[in-house]
């Protein structure tokens, strides 16, 4: 039977400004294959999605990621509000990460961190929240809030020193990290030995802490952490929101506009 050229001529569209006879160098590619590695490329890209409106320090970082082809998209944050109505027709691929600040820097806006992280969940998004703002005064707990990963400094609410920050993950995503560093503290020596044979990471925190801490710096954030303890954090909200409420009442009164929510 003779070779169909009318039904597999279309496959190469090479054909559209050449005749090709250089196969023993390097053969034009058909349709069906260009088109194939054009939706594994496709299945295999990245995005970050992120508020336009967030601090720099929750940017910078998957900013940084653009040179190893991360791309990053932005949803609408109209008046400095993150809601779940413009988040979630982006949660779509190729956006595997979805970062956002737990509470507005400029706004004082909180999140509905546990609504965005299950409706997250369910598309394959991951979900890191910046706490910066909201740990020390707010009072849910990490579970409660459903994010993968957790990350804030100590120097706010938290009431501890500039300069030692802390990150609370879920178990399957730990493991998952591969850490950007690594020292003699955050590798398994079993015995103890000095002398690395084998990289192996270990499986809890201390995977992230490569050197030597500033325990200085760790001592004062523990006692801060004790002392929010100990007066109760709900106790703590609930005197935070009623001076919050007071203050607008009495900005509005005199003719202030708030812009807080």
């Amino acid at each position: 039977m003779p070779l169909d050229l009318a039904r597999w001529l279309p496959e190469f569209p090479v054909r559209q400004h050449c005749l090709y006879l250089n196969h023993a160098a390097v053969a034009p590619l058909p349709l069906r294959v260009a088109e194939a590695m054009r939706v594994r490329i496709a299945e295999q890209e990245t995005a970050v999605l992120v508020g336009e409106e967030e601090f720099a320090a929750n940017v910078a970082p998957y900013l940084a990621l653009q040179r190893r082809g991360v791309a990053v998209r932005r949803f609408p944050t109209p008046a400095g509000r993150v809601t779940l109505e413009t988040v979630l027709p982006l949660l779509k691929p190729p956006v595997k990460v979805l970062a956002l600040s737990w509470v507005a820097f400029h706004t004082g806006w909180v999140a509905p961190a546990a609504e965005l992280a299950s409706a997250a969940h369910e598309r394959g998004v991951l979900v890191v929240l910046d706490a910066i703002q909201g740990l020390g005064v707010l009072p849910d707990r990490f579970d409660d809030l459903g994010v993968d990963a957790l990350v804030a400094d100590g120097h706010k609410w938290l009431l501890g020193p500039e300069g030692l920050g802390l990150m609370v993950t879920r178990p399957t995503l730990r493991a998952a990290l591969t850490p950007v560093l690594a020292g003699w503290l955050n590798v398994r020596r079993p015995d103890r030995q000095l002398f690395l044979q084998e990289l192996e990471f270990h499986q809890d925190g201390r995977r992230f802490e490569p050197g030597a801490t500033p325990t200085v710096l760790v001592a004062g954030l523990a006692a801060a952490l004790d002392l929010l303890l100990d007066v109760g954090l709900d106790e703590v909200h609930a005197r935070v929101t009623r001076h919050a409420r007071m203050s607008t009442q009495l900005l509005l009164k005199s003719g202030w506009r708030v812009g807080s929510p």
